[in-house]
């Protein structure tokens, strides 16, 4: 009876804890035959069931729990991934699996072995993070001390369609064995599952293939957090003997977590950049400089060197809103991790690396997040040294064992082990790189550093084409030399860590993330920098931002003027009216001269790539090009806005939002709008005259089919005025510190919280 009551207890919850319940071995012939001796009168009692349904029941719970605590030779499955069970069965794997709680298929493959006996098997299919990150680093331990891994296969990245993870597949000996374990290892062998399954039994069959291992399991036990890393050669194995960890050398800390980054974070260029701190050294400083903005390191792209300035966060006070951001309970959202070492230089990287490992320098005056993990010293020699040497071949090399997932941790970053050699060498080359990582990065305008277009600052004569051969010439000859710095930091550190045989110092420019000299994307910038100078958000007279925010001062514009009501026309044909066209071409003609403007609107189309006259095509690119460039270089948070009439392009307008005031919605509609409208009209009656003249079929046919098109163009304008005109009136305001996605928004609406779609789409 007392077993019986057991049994009822055990499994109260058993449809939420399946196989992994923990249960004692009983006595099964004995509770089988209490079970069917039990009368009516008998002493167990389940509520609104009978005797017989009772005694099934029971004798279903007894060979359950006889199957759950059999011992067995062999085991395959397939274990469930889940890494956020409901709460019973979360409460339960704490409770009795804490070891192996970081998903579910760590705590089948260890409730698996308990149930298979001493010198038995079990195989599985399981992610293969298992093999490597600190989460599953108790399940290693217990495998590795205990148990032997008797062959393993790691498959390609994505070669498992059916499943969204990465996969290995594997057979483990429940008894620590003597001998070599066997691994193939398939993650550099793309094109699915039929390819892996190629190379696997070509591996079997010639076990001599450079991606068969065998490998004594206790070298994983000389590993920091024993990963799996069966390829590791000894040289490795020494390094991590006789080096010193990085985290003793350096500190890598995670950082800030807003809680809310639509909140709190910017693109720098969103807000007003006299709000903006760039050089605030530490907290005391930031507090001292009054500012509301400050750099925010959130990672971003693979970059290497230097690069990724792209955010701001709103630390103002000494970061008093996100210190007391919390939710509805009262419980602070944000997390202010490491703040000493706040605004400190660093050595920084993304935590997400799918394009592969890549690290930078990050100068002082930044708060860095958890995306943007960074590591710290004093030591600004070992602060580059080390970035040297993870900025070579040979960190990615390692790293691979550490952690060949796609997010690399700080604790990773701790583990990797340091050796010395040629420090001075070292740390000119990583100087030499920064510097020219930080030319290039500061060479386009997304950077708060940009200074003016390189075809101005190149010019050599009159011609825009030679312009882009003398920066064509300056891009690749920094190609160059960086990719010469960083293959000598890789003979470097190839030989101090004893892998020639497996790594080869030399580079292809694909790996150079810096970016090469494009006739295409080059012209599109060179546009982009004249429509920065027509608002007045570039100057030719002064080198970076003129404006973006703050006080408007005319002396800075005197070699090519701005707009003086914050407004570029954008038409689909020339109208003789002062358009956006017509300012391009003025701006080459002030910038390049005269004499060579029609061979310079030449080259400017041949970049374009349109079919046309260059007038033709530069309108063209203007009219259906422009904006979406825009948006997609500056990350779908525009300075330059599009108000867009709609389809027919009966009215199209840039507006600069850092020169944007309550009254623009009425200076649109009755300085352009109206004045589009009478260009329209006028021009209906002039095709309209041509046609009563012209008796030429073909030509009369056209002239009606333009009629036609206007006609619609004013309809869609009228339609337009009424939308600016209700916009007029209400005399929205904007604050530039809530950022593009709000205000995009916010002056568009009407009274009633319409969104009346002035504006052209940017997402």
């Amino acid at each position: 009876q007392k077993e019986a009551a057991y049994l009822i207890n055990k499994f109260e919850n058993a449809v939420e804890i399946g196989s992994l319940l923990r249960i004692d071995k009983i006595q099964e012939g004995l509770l089988l035959d209490f079970i069917h001796d039990c009368g009516e009168d008998g002493h167990i009692q389940m509520e609104g069931l009978g005797i017989r349904e009772i005694q099934r029941r029971l004798g279903k719970l007894v060979k359950i729990a006889s199957i759950l605590t059999d011992r067995y030779h062999v085991m395959v499955t397939n274990p469930p991934y889940l890494n956020k069970p409901d709460r019973k069965l979360k409460d339960y794997i704490f409770k009795n699996y804490a070891d192996y709680k970081g998903d579910l298929f760590s705590v089948f493959i260890y409730n698996n072995l308990r149930m298979c006996q001493r010198g038995g098997y079990s195989a599985y299919m399981s992610p293969f993070v298992w093999m490597f990150i600190r989460t599953h680093e108790g399940l290693r331990k217990h495998i590795i001390k205990s148990k032997s891994i008797v062959c393993l296969i790691q498959m390609e990245y994505s070669a498992f369609g059916e499943a969204t993870v990465p996969l290995c597949t594997f057979v483990l000996q429940n008894s620590r064995a003597k001998g070599k374990g066997k691994y193939i290892k398939l993650t550099d062998f793309t094109g699915g599952m039929e390819v892996q399954r190629k190379k696997t039994l070509e591996a079997i069959k010639n076990p001599r293939v450079d991606y068969y291992y065998e490998v004594h399991q206790d070298t994983f036990e000389r590993l920091p957090g024993m990963p799996i890393a069966y390829w590791a050669n000894d040289s490795v194995i020494e390094a991590f003997l006789r080096g010193q960890p990085a985290g003793s050398l350096i500190e890598p800390k995670v950082g800030l977590q807003t809680g809310d980054n639509d909140r709190f974070l910017r693109l720098w260029h969103e807000v007003d950049v006299n709000k903006i701190s760039f050089s605030s050294d530490s907290i005391e400083s930031s507090i001292v400089s009054e500012a509301k903005w400050f750099p925010y390191n959130k990672g971003g792209r693979r970059r290497q060197w230097y690069g990724n300035y792209d955010y701001v966060v709103n630390w103002e006070k000494d970061g008093y809103e996100i210190r007391n951001f919390v939710d509805n309970n009262g419980k602070r959202r944000s997390a202010l991790r490491n703040s000493k070492y706040y605004f400190k230089e660093s050595i920084t990287w993304s935590l997400v690396t799918s394009g592969g490992f890549s690290i930078r320098y990050r100068e002082a005056g930044s708060i860095h997040d958890v995306s943007g993990m960074s590591a710290f010293t004093d030591d600004r020699q070992r602060l580059l040294y080390m970035l040297g040497l993870m900025g070579s071949k040979v960190s990615g090399h390692i790293f691979k064992m550490l952690n060949p997932t796609i997010n690399l941790q700080v604790g990773n970053f701790s583990d990797f082990p340091v050796l010395f050699a040629h420090e001075e060498r070292v740390v000119n080359l990583v100087l030499d790189n920064i510097r020219i990582a930080k030319e290039e990065w500061n060479s386009y305008e997304e950077a708060w550093g940009f200074r003016e277009h390189p075809f101005l600052t190149h010019r050599k004569s009159g011609h825009i084409e030679d312009s882009f051969k003398a920066w064509k010439r300056v891009v690749g000859d920094r190609i160059e030399r960086l990719k010469a710095n960083e293959e000598e930091l890789n003979r470097i550190f190839i030989e101090r860590y004893g892998l020639e045989g497996e790594l080869s110092p030399c580079l292809s420019e694909e790996n150079i993330t810096l970016r090469d000299a494009d006739m295409g994307r080059d012209v599109r910038s060179f546009i982009s920098y004249a429509v920065g100078c027509m608002f007045g958000r570039y100057s030719l007279d002064y080198k970076g931002l003129a404006f973006a925010g703050g006080e408007w001062d005319d002396r800075r514009y005197i070699s090519f003027k701005p707009t003086r009501d914050n407004v570029l026309l954008i038409t689909d044909r020339d109208y003789h009216i002062e358009d956006i066209t017509h300012r391009f071409i003025e701006f080459v003609k002030v910038t390049f001269g005269e004499d060579s403007l029609e061979e310079n609107l030449r080259f400017i189309a041949r970049g374009l790539g349109l079919k046309g006259t260059p007038r033709e095509v530069i309108r063209e690119y203007f009219l259906k090009g422009f904006y979406r460039d825009h948006v997609k270089a500056y990350q779908k948070r525009p300075v330059y806005w599009l108000c867009d009439s709609g389809r027919q392009n009966g009215f199209k307008a840039l507006i600069y939002i850092h020169r944007y005031d309550e009254n623009l919605a009425e200076t649109l509609r009755t300085k352009y709008l109206h004045r589009m409208m009478g260009n329209y009209r006028s021009t209906v009656e002039d095709l309209k005259e041509f046609m009563d003249k012209n008796k030429e079929p073909e030509r009369a046919v056209q002239a009606n089919r333009d009629i036609k098109k206007i006609s619609a163009q004013i309809q869609e304008c009228l339609d337009f005025d009424d939308k600016l005109e209700e916009l007029a009136q209400m005399k929205i305001p904007m604050d530039l510190d809530h950022g593009v996605k709000e205000n995009y928004n916010r002056i568009q609406m009407d009274a009633k919280g319409n969104n009346l779609g002035i504006l052209a789409r940017i997402n």
